[in-house]
């Protein structure tokens, strides 16, 4: 086997339109040492029909256009965006396509913590859909599935970063009235054998299994969002534990080297939907925000204008201008920075021990658990709500000083 022609690693989402549109099965996707999945082919099988060459979306760009309309939107049901990690727009839209008897993809966990895109067709398996997953999904053959789907005239819905959705669209190469594509305003993908090497320290502390994973609880509110794990024996894991992850992904240095210059960090979407966090909606307005989630939903075509209309009486909404939209959303202007370590990292990651990147890498030592209990006991103390509001009046004196 060799390497599909793009041997830069920093060209290649892993968007799978490749694997899936090759008649032959010629094409391989394959593990690299940093848990990214890459195609390869086999000359084997090729029979040279150049369908892989032009469905990539690096070779063969995808036009994409500025939205129509930009709204703030909670869900109505405040229990619904509890689950959500932001407004619960989603929800909305997904129980308005299942209410046709359609079929929606988005991205879960399996049972051993993995995260893929899975297919469901009732509202009982939505909630395995709902919240964010940053870790990269696992695509494998999804595409093939939604083009059997919508050649049997049922309403789809695909929930994806960007780039999986535009090798859905190059996959299908048609436009079809009967598929709703939502893409995500996305930060970067983590390495799915991070993750997993993660899950399993874990549950090797804990002798126990993890039975259920939140990237974004909002125990402590939306902008205070944090993991949370919880294991079989149902023993309690410290915060700076449950916050190992969290603090690899914002370190950037487990990201998919594509991430670093991504062509999807602006205004110009591929989906027919955008929806992410209204980070910044307290300037817009200050009424509107409060600590379960807002929504940033981009409206943008004439099909996103329709089935928004249409799930608008499950939303609470505000008309927004693309200014306030993306003042504080940094991926709606710019790709995130690769960070100079990055290299060192992955060299001492293959040498080493998931506990050796723990340490080296994270917060989880003594006087980090020293600082956190004494924030437990002023939160115990004190409340939640109470702490919530010394946070604010904390954060004012800092960008004061």
């Amino acid at each position: 086997m060799l390497v599909l022609s793009l041997q830069d690693k920093k060209k290649c989402f892993g968007c799978t339109a490749c694997f899936n549109i090759c008649p032959q099965n010629a094409v391989h996707l394959i593990m690299d040492a940093e848990g990214f999945k890459y195609p390869k082919v086999n000359y084997e099988k090729c029979v040279k029909c150049g369908l892989c060459i032009k469905v990539c979306p690096i070779k063969n760009k995808l036009d994409m256009h500025e939205p129509l309309g930009i709204y703030a939107a909670k869900n109505i049901s405040d229990s619904i965006r509890m689950k959500s990690s932001s407004g619960g727009v989603f929800t909305a839209l997904a129980e308005y396509v299942l209410l046709l008897e359609g079929i929606i993809y988005g991205a879960a966990f399996d049972d051993k913590f993995c995260v893929v895109h899975k297919r469901i067709d009732n509202v009982y398996d939505l909630g395995s859909l709902r919240g964010s997953k940053y870790v990269q999904s696992d695509l494998n053959d999804t595409f093939r599935f939604i083009k059997k789907d919508l050649c049997s005239n049922k309403m789809v819905l695909f929930s994806g970063t960007p780039c999986q959705c535009v090798g859905l669209k190059k996959y299908l190469n048609l436009e079809y009235d009967n598929l709703i594509i939502l893409d995500l305003v996305c930060y970067g993908v983590p390495s799915p054998k991070i993750f997993s090497e993660y899950i399993e320290y874990i549950q090797r502390r804990h002798n126990s299994k993890v039975k259920e994973y939140v990237f974004r609880d909002k125990s402590l509110g939306w902008r205070e969002g944090k993991s949370k794990i919880k294991l079989d024996s149902n023993k309690n894991i410290h915060f700076l534990e449950t916050h190992i992850f969290d603090e690899l992904f914002w370190s950037n240095l487990i990201l998919r080297p594509a991430c670093y210059d991504c062509c999807f960090t602006n205004t110009k979407r591929i989906g027919d939907i955008t929806l992410g966090d209204f980070w910044g909606i307290e300037v817009v307005d200050r009424n509107f925000v409060d600590e379960k989630g807002v929504s940033l939903c981009f409206v943008n075509n004439t099909k996103g204008e329709k089935i928004f209309g249409i799930i608008k009486n499950k939303l609470i909404c505000k008309k927004v201008f693309i200014k306030d939209a993306v003042k504080k959303q940094d991926r709606l202007k710019n790709s995130v920075e690769e960070p100079e370590n990055r290299s060192v990292f992955w060299i001492e990651y293959s040498r080493n021990s998931f506990e050796y990147i723990v340490r080296r890498y994270t917060h989880s030592n003594k006087l980090e658990k020293v600082k956190f209990n004494i924030k437990n006991i002023i939160k115990n103390t004190l409340g939640v709500s109470n702490v919530l509001y010394f946070k604010k009046i904390f954060k004012r004196i800092k960008d004061k000083i």
